[in-house]
């Protein structure tokens, strides 16, 4: 009866597949490492030819492996193990020692010994080709910065991220990936790499904001007429460069830990550090996971109401639109008879539009304001440094409100029976500009289409004085006020009539709501025109 396998703790199905895989194929050996309390489990599949390699890699249960059996299957050429053996990888070191070998194939070896002085010298070359040839990029890297060589500098650095790819693809798979491209190459290392996932944007489910701005510099080399390099995202660059670097030299450290004791090191799992939520709070929020299943969930700011708490929250996540957001914030208000402002973005949008929102953002998106996050380690946006908000189209955005506003009053003096309905649309129009531009001016968040409920409220958020306007609110419509404003500019297909005294109170809050906007946007001209 053929047993060529070892007793291992491996589902037996696995092992099944195994089994079978050295009957049609090439093996030549086969080494296994258990799980630990940082690392799933190991199964290192060694072949004979070439061009095995890639049929192994692509079956099916072979890129399922860490969902289905929760064990990482590497599979590599016995020419290339023997290889980076020799040149000092610890990866093949440690994970192809003797001691780990439950297959091979008769006329295979039994797997690499470790000789202490031999490895130490190896180990040593090979760590120090890493450091130098990337000391000397930084070199040129610096050199080029010096010289306001933005787009160079990205070319640069677009090469150190794939020195240090390579570093991390061989010292975590023992075979690196140099036919796919960096978007590919990342994301496979990121189920294997604590925290490398963080660092990076995604603009899709597998690709990266920031590689791809680091390839357009690429293409910007050849074309110094349409250059599309952002060099605010230069610090963003260079601070992922640092560490991606620290885990290069932090995998060397391990891996030669663990060769000098077999056994694993130790991780340490730092709390997280969500914000203290109230139990109102906590129902929520799990009520808003529960049906939109966000990245993140941020509460950045609280208002007292009659009611009770006023809660202002950030989705971070896909299918937050206007309608979702609208539906979920009613079924809140009747589920748990609290009032709350929601706002949601997908992460590539927010880091798409960091130019106009980010000092929004930045101040919101903060550890002691998130009160959920979900399991997988989401990336931190790529702020831009330096930053200066510039407030782009806001003088359009306030001549346009200022004459739609001037139109009401053109109205308003030829005021009779005849415009008595229109007036209200007019009015309602207004209001809503008034609105989100003066967020706008106030938070530097130019919101996309918010109820006219959740425009006042981040208003009376960025200045919580407005809130001294709300009487005339109430003294026009009562508590349908900021409903019939949302109707009315929507659609009115009826008469609408609202008495003099009425209109009288339209009027006052038309010339208080533009009169705060106007020192809002002076305000900001006034900075502007300072610096």
């Amino acid at each position: 009866m053929e047993t060529p396998f070892k007793s291992t703790a491996l589902d037996s199905s696995l092992q099944e597949k195994l089994l079978q895989l050295t009957r049609e194929l090439a093996v030549a050996q086969i080494f296994y490492h258990p799980a630990t309390t940082s690392a799933l489990a190991q199964l290192i599949v060694v072949m004979g030819e070439y061009s095995d390699v890639s049929k192994v890699a692509s079956r099916k249960w072979v890129r399922r492996a860490r969902e289905q059996f929760s064990v990482q299957v590497n599979v590599i050429r016995y020419l290339l193990m023997i290889r980076y053996d020799k040149i000092g990888n610890p990866f093949i070191a440690y994970y192809c020692h003797k001691g780990a070998l439950i297959y091979k194939h008769p006329d295979a070896s039994d797997g690499l010994e470790i000789k202490r002085e031999r490895f130490k010298k190896r180990y040593h070359d090979y760590r120090e080709r890493f450091h130098s040839s990337y000391d000397l990029l930084l070199t040129q890297a610096r050199k080029f910065e010096s010289l306001n060589a933005i787009t160079s500098v990205f070319l640069i650095y677009h090469s150190t991220f794939k020195k240090h790819i390579t570093y991390l693809e061989t010292l975590y798979f023992g075979n690196d990936f140099f036919s796919d491209n960096l978007h590919q190459r990342i994301y496979r290392l990121s189920h294997v790499v604590p925290g490398l996932e963080r660092l990076f944007v995604n603009s899709s489910e597998r690709s990266y904001y920031l590689i791809s701005q680091m390839e357009k510099a690429e293409k910007d080399a050849g074309n110094a007429d349409n250059c599309h390099t952002i060099p605010e995202l230069l610090a963003n660059v260079q601070a992922i460069d640092d560490q991606l670097s620290k885990m290069v030299v932090d995998r060397f450290s391990e891996l030669k830990y663990l060769i000098k004791k077999h056994l694993p090191s130790q991780t340490y799992v730092v709390a997280d550090t969500s914000a203290t939520t109230s139990s109102e709070l906590a129902k929520i929020v799990s009520y808003l996971v529960k049906t939109v299943t966000p990245e993140e969930v941020y509460c950045f700011g609280t208002k007292d109401t009659a009611t009770g708490l006023l809660y202002y929250l950030l989705l971070i996540g896909s299918g937050l639109g206007t309608s979702t957001l609208n539906r979920l914030q009613q079924s809140i208000a009747d589920r748990y008879e609290c009032e709350v402002v929601l706002i949601g973005h997908s992460r590539i949008w927010i880091q798409e539009h960091l130019y106009v929102h980010q000092q929004f953002f930045q101040a919101v998106m903060i550890p002691e304001h998130r009160v959920y996050p979900s399991a997988s380690p989401w990336p931190l946006l790529h702020w831009r440094h330096p930053y200066t908000c510039a407030y782009p189209d806001l003088d359009y955005y306030f001549r346009a409100t200022k004459k739609i506003v001037s139109s009401y009053f053109i109205l308003r003096q030829h005021n009779d029976e005849s415009t008595t309905g229109t007036l209200p649309i007019l009015f309602s129009t207004c209001v809503l500009r008034i609105l989100r531009t003066l967020v706008y001016s106030s938070t530097a968040y130019l919101p996309n289409q918010l109820s006219a409920f959740n425009l006042w409220q981040l208003c009376v958020y960025a200045n919580s004085c407005l809130a001294n306007t709300e009487f005339l609110f109430e003294k026009l419509d009562g508590k349908q006020f900021y409903i019939r404003v949302d109707k009315h500019a929507q659609y009115a297909h009826g008469n609408i009539h609202y008495t003099e005294t009425q209109i009288l109170v339209m009027d006052e809050i038309l010339k208080c709501l533009f009169d705060t906007l106007t020192q809002s946007v002076e305000k900001i001209d006034m900075v502007n025109i300072g610096s």
